[in-house]
């Protein structure tokens, strides 16, 4: 809610990726808030896509907006703490191209209120966020920072490119999720994340290189993922897989419409020909009358 709060004294270019708060308030029995309506979670679209992969472009450029999000959500002294697709979602109509950063249950202030420096760590932390795209830190009951974001942010990048890319998909314990996410950044990839661009990779370093009170070069990661885009003759300019698919679908749909019209005229056209020779022919064989 303060976060939501806050994005209303902010100008428009650094709030892009929250939904507006129209409304607040109590009744006798519960509290409540109204939101701009959103559409589905990245997940959702990316576990009803073909193959459950976006391609390359969609990947980056979703990449880029999230990121683009979690940088703004950072600027107002906040951490996520539980970045994942699922917390990701599409605006609608004239917002289908933006991605909105949702769920800020357990968003912490990173700052003080104050003096805007950054709050000493606490010794221990209880786990809280999502196993799947938990950070290290988390995992270890350590205080978070900005990298941790990120850290969960990079993750749920290399899930667009398959929703079976991290070799934890499938594992629940906590433990051995940790060590295998220990394996990722020291340079252990899988053959998929082998095969991604570079860049990628140089990410993965430039992350595991943070500190805690280190400000994340946001700009500096945008650029490697473009930067890996060029490389991989990746049109950033293509629209999201979801958005092509219904404009193929609505341009197919278009096609076969014409094609009936077009079928229906030329049926049309033999029908009244037919009529018209039915009619010659029986004027030539009619006998004069008497």
């Amino acid at each position: 809610m303060n976060i939501l709060q806050m994005c209303l004294k902010i100008p428009d270019n650094e709030k892009k990726h929250f939904v507006r708060l129209v409304d607040k308030g109590r009744t006798d029995t519960f509290k409540f808030i109204v939101m701009d309506l959103v559409g589905n979670s990245i997940d959702n679209i990316q576990r009803r896509s073909h193959h459950k992969r976006f391609s390359m472009a969609t990947c980056i450029n979703l990449g880029l907006q999230t990121l683009e999000g979690i940088s703004d959500l950072h600027a107002l002294g906040y951490l996520h703490r539980d970045i994942k697709p699922q917390n990701f979602t599409v605006g609608l109509r004239e917002k289908s191209e933006t991605i909105f950063l949702l769920d800020f249950g357990i968003a912490r202030r990173y700052t003080e209120k104050s003096s805007k420096a950054i709050r000493l760590p606490r010794e221990i932390v209880r786990f809280l966020g999502t196993v799947r795209f938990a950070s290290r830190n988390c995992h270890r009951s350590r205080e978070q920072c900005r990298r941790d974001d990120l850290e969960s942010w990079m993750y749920m990048v290399l899930e667009f490119t398959d929703c079976s890319a991290l070799p934890w998909c499938r594992t629940v314990d906590r433990k051995v999720v940790c060590t295998q996410k220990e394996k990722l950044f020291s340079g252990t990839y899988t053959k998929h994340i082998a095969s991604l661009p570079e860049e990628f990779r140089r990410v993965l370093h430039y992350i595991n290189e943070l500190g805690y009170q280190s400000t994340p070069d946001y700009e500096y990661i945008s650029n490697l993922l473009k930067r890996g885009a060029a490389r991989s003759n990746v049109d950033l300019t293509e629209k999201f897989d979801w958005i092509r698919s219904v404009d193929e679908s609505e341009s197919t749909d278009r096609s076969r419409s014409l094609k009936r019209i077009g079928s229906s005229h030329s049926g049309c056209k033999k029908l009244r020909s037919r009529k018209k020779s039915h009619a010659a022919y029986g004027d030539e064989d009619r006998s004069p009358p008497k």
